[in-house]
């Protein structure tokens, strides 16, 4: 199964390319999201996250979401390292395959792209089954599949990494053999100027265990691809013109050599020193020919691997290119048949709708006729007991009428005997009557006469009595005081005749409120506890303040309170 990480799914959250995660596993819902039962909006919301306890938490127990699901499903959540692995492991896969298969091992980037292209199965696509749910995109291909089919920027990518490895393992398989070649030659030389040659294998033992190492040291960073090292070596010389056996026929000449050598000077065939120095010279030659041709060979080699690189970034950017063009035409494609679907879903339903709403008003007709039948049936049924009804009941008023009609002769003819015996004592009662109104009419009005006399004389009485208590309160001492309500609203002027009751000032803070109940005139006048002093006097025109706040000079509070004091002192004793 194919392996991505979360930031490759975050990149997939828009409604024509929506991924999501569920219990690490990567979902492609881009065909689903619309037919979702619990709505579009929720699944946008998770587009390109993990959406396993939103998930957990919508669906519980369900067993829908489970059995729809696995479809969907393209592959598993992981590091970047895992899916460097995975791509890894697949290309060994492949190539183990072809050397199984007999078939020679790509030479560059771009084939062996196109061998891996051609290789992977074509995808298949099913179509949505029949149900009764809404219609479900294509499956997704099953893990098998996925398994064998890498994109094609994963096989490029897969691919540039072996030949890399390769390349590598070759140039230290050739390095090797230029050092052993470096060693023959060497020996060839010191041959040849008359020097004595070390003992056999003091060189190559050194120069072996060097390119040893090198070649532990490629082997442990390219641990899958030491079985083409001898082809590439092989291949490698055979570009610099050399012969992979080379070194060891270099070798086993060199004894030959000094096997001659010391023949000849065994029977005494000595050489001459133009000809050392001409074999010397060749020698030299051969050797600068050989670097020369190992050099060219190594910028061939060079030149390849920088091919082969520059192959693999346009195959992968083409492969990038078709896949994007791939999922933008599966993308319009899928919304045209999602708005295809739209559309025939709403002609269904307007259809359905209309259908419902004629078959509705037929219903609703044929009830109405049916139930004006019956009213028409009930209101004839009614007419006719009402008709039934009032003919009885027509009879019983006539017969009632005439009875009552019998009944009001004997009584009428009754009652005039009784009205006339009636009116005669009326007539005397009357006249009794009428004598004794005008004896109680001559008597009313000379009670009258006499009450109005009395009345007179009673308001002139009390007018005097008034004019007396005037004259006596205007000659009389008395004290005003203003009061306020606690609250500011009403301001009262109270006239004390007698000396006030309960008005005793409460001077803990200003300004001077009543201490306690008031009785007498300022209860009254409506004036309660907390009331506010506020002005105090004989006459409006000598009223004086009463200090309302503590600023105010100690002596003019006094002088306030003594003014008071003679006012009250003025006044009666309240009894």
């Amino acid at each position: 199964m194919e392996i991505y990480t979360a930031a490759e799914v975050a990149r997939h959250a828009q409604p024509n390319d929506l991924w999501v995660i569920l219990n690490d596993k990567v979902y492609d819902i881009t065909h689903w999201h619309a037919f979702h039962p619990g709505g579009s909006t929720v699944l946008l919301k998770y587009g390109g996250a993990d959406a396993t306890q939103a998930s957990n938490d919508a669906h519980g127990s369900l067993k829908k979401p489970p059995s729809i699901m696995p479809r969907y499903c393209i592959g598993i959540l992981g590091s970047e390292e895992a899916k460097e692995a995975l791509e890894r492991e697949r290309l060994n896969k492949y190539m183990a395959q072809q050397a199984a298969a007999g078939t020679p091992a790509p030479e560059s980037l771009e084939t062996a792209a196109a061998a891996l292209a051609a290789a992977a199965p074509e995808p298949t696509a099913s179509a949505p089954s029949v149900r009764e749910e809404p219609p479900l995109p294509p499956p997704a291909l099953e893990p098998e599949q996925k398994e064998a089919d890498p994109s094609a920027s994963s096989m490029a990518r897969a691919t540039y990494t072996l030949l890399l490895e390769k390349m590598a393992a070759e140039r230290q398989a050739a390095e090797r053999m230029m050092s052993k070649a470096k060693a023959a030659v060497g020996k060839a030389t010191a041959r040849l100027s008359g020097r004595a040659p070390g003992p056999p294998g003091a060189v190559e033992p050194a120069l072996s265990e060097k390119s040893d190492a090198s070649a532990k040291a490629s082997q442990a960073k390219s641990p899958n691809k030491t079985s083409t090292t001898k082809e590439g070596a092989e291949a490698l010389a055979e570009k610099a013109g050399a012969s992979p056996n080379g070194d060891e026929q270099a070798a086993e000449k060199a004894p030959t050599d000094k096997a001659t050598a010391d023949e000849n000077a065994a029977n005494g065939k000595k050489e001459t020193p133009e000809k050392a120095a001409a074999e010397k010279a060749a020698a030299e030659k051969a050797a600068g020919e050989k670097a020369a041709a190992e050099k060219a060979a190594a910028a061939q080699k060079k030149a390849a691997a920088d091919k082969a690189a520059a192959a693999a970034a346009k195959a992968a950017e083409k492969a990038a290119a078709e896949k994007a063009a791939a999922e933008k035409a599966a993308a319009a494609k899928a919304a045209a048949e999602k708005a295809a679907a739209e559309k025939a879903a709403k002609a269904a339903a307007e259809k359905a709708a209309a259908e419902k709403k004629a078959a509705e008003k037929k219903a609703a007709e044929k009830a109405a006729a049916e139930k004006a039948k019956e009213k028409a049936a009930a209101e004839k049924a009614k007419k006719a007991a009402a008709e039934k009804a009032a003919a009885e009941k027509k009879a019983a008023e006539k017969a009632a009428a005439d009875k009552e009609a019998t009944e009001k002769l004997e009584a009428d003819k009754a009652a005039a005997d009784k009205a006339l015996a009636e009116k005669a004592e009326a007539e005397k009662a009357l006249a009794e009557m009428k004598a004794a109104k005008e004896e109680a009419e001559r008597a009313v009005k000379e009670m009258k006469e006499k009450a109005e006399k009395v009345q007179r004389e009673k308001e002139a009485l009390e007018k005097k009595a008034k004019q007396a208590k005037k004259e006596a309160e205007k000659n009389s001492p008395k004290l005003l005081i203003v009061f306020k309500s606690p609250d500011g609203r009403v301001q009262k002027t109270v006239t004390f005749t007698k000396r006030p009751l309960g008005v005793s000032c409460k001077m803990d803070s200003m300004p001077i409120v009543v201490g306690e109940k008031p009785v007498g005139e300022a209860a009254d006048a409506g004036i309660g506890e907390g009331w506010i002093l506020c002005q105090v006097g004989t006459e409006p025109a000598n009223l004086r303040n009463f200090p309302q706040s503590a600023n105010e000079s100690y002596a003019e509070i006094q002088e306030t309170f003594r003014y008071l004091g003679q006012c009250t002192k003025a006044l009666p004793q309240a009894s």
